[in-house]
């Protein structure tokens, strides 16, 4: 795999590689606005996050 597994982090920020475990959270985040019934969006919703973050790591 030509990419690295790193993790960058400020004061107040930190990212890290996409995982399973995220799913959760990543809901958690776009329910705020229910930012997947945008129609000029593509966010996945509880019953699609897991298939899209397999899908992303797939890639």
């Amino acid at each position: 795999m030509w990419l690295k597994k790193i993790e960058l982090q400020s004061k107040t920020v930190k990212l890290v590689p996409l995982r399973k475990e995220h799913a959760d959270d990543l809901v958690k985040a776009a329910s705020d606005g229910k930012l997947w019934e945008l129609w000029y969006t593509s966010i996945p919703n509880a019953e699609s996050i897991h298939e899209y973050i397999l899908d992303a790591l797939k890639d």
